[in-house]
């Protein structure tokens, strides 16, 4: 079988609106074959490129079926940390809206990381991760 059936197969088992790496992947073939494959998935609009190496199966609306959702950029961030074995955490004031301390939501989400500082982009929403000194 093809790379670039095989490289379809699986994307067909993935779970939709879920983020996921092309690292997954290069067991199928070549870098090359893997990343020709996954450049003509997303040209028949089977995947969407939300971030470099990150994919996502576009997830339709119930009530609205040609609207399609893909993934967040927080989804984008977390993949983007488990795949690199960083650790990330929220930022006080997102901790602190979520844990109901505060009524203000953050209108940028910022996160910590062990990592390098990298920002994310999906759509109009935008998360950045900051390099912590420390631990985490």
């Amino acid at each position: 079988m093809s790379v670039a059936a095989l490289a379809r197969q699986r994307v067909h088992r993935m779970k939709r609106g879920i983020p996921f790496s092309i690292s997954g992947f290069y067991s199928l073939g070549s870098r090359a074959s893997v990343q020709q494959a996954m450049s003509r998935l997303v040209k028949e609009g089977l995947l969407v490129r939300v971030e470099r190496g990150f994919y996502s199966r576009p997830k339709p609306l119930k009530n609205i079926p040609s609207v399609n959702v893909i993934a967040s950029a927080n989804d984008v961030a977390a993949a983007w940390a488990k795949e690199r074995g960083y650790k990330i955490t929220l930022q006080g004031l997102e901790a602190a809206y979520r844990l109901g301390l505060q009524t203000q939501a953050p209108v940028k989400r910022i996160y910590w990381s062990n990592g390098p500082t990298r920002e994310f982009r999906v759509g109009n929403e935008r998360v950045t991760v900051l390099t912590h000194i420390g631990k985490l």
